[in-house]
């Protein structure tokens, strides 16, 4: 198994670096979440966005 020394995310200048959904506030988040209709992303389960909420708050205690 080969571990990579380097993890590389390219993205464009009009969006931004990577974020994370709960930084936009719960509804927005909702609001994207909903508008996700291709791939692994779309499959999240209805409570995605609480579960990602309470995950957040861990991380910063």
């Amino acid at each position: 198994m080969t571990i990579l020394k380097f993890l590389f995310h390219y993205y464009g200048l009009e969006n931004g670096p990577f974020r994370k959904i709960t930084e936009f506030g719960y509804e927005k988040a909702e609001e994207i979440q909903n508008q996700i209709s291709k791939g692994w992303n779309s499959k999240r389960p209805e409570n995605y966005i609480k579960l990602r909420e309470n995950l957040s708050k861990r991380e910063v205690n």
